[in-house]
């Protein structure tokens, strides 16, 4: 199975307002965490991942940092969101507001 985590501060939630469900943006460090079975491909994981993250993150926003146990499908990540990868360091206590 491949591991990926995604650091972000852009995250969306659903809230329901007298029954009428809406997207809503939430503030705060998030971590979107995607696993990935056994046999798919860094690229068809890529496309997957590409395809999930709208329903995550605000749409135009960069991650924070990305992890992943497959390196060249992090290399795809970090390419795409245009983290560098001097910055790409998960903080210690993300997300521990």
């Amino acid at each position: 199975m491949i591991l990926v985590e995604i650091g972000h501060t852009s995250g969306l939630d659903v809230e329901s307002v007298e029954g009428v469900e809406k997207v809503v943006p939430m503030e705060g460090q998030r971590v979107t965490t995607i696993r990935i079975p056994d046999g798919e491909d860094a690229l068809s994981a890529y496309a997957a991942i590409l395809n999930l993250m709208p329903h995550h993150m605000t749409v135009g926003e960069t991650p924070a940092w990305i992890e992943s146990s497959d390196t060249a499908l992090k290399k795809l990540l970090v390419s795409h969101y245009g983290v560098t990868i001097k910055s790409n360091r998960r903080p210690a206590g993300w997300g521990q507001e």
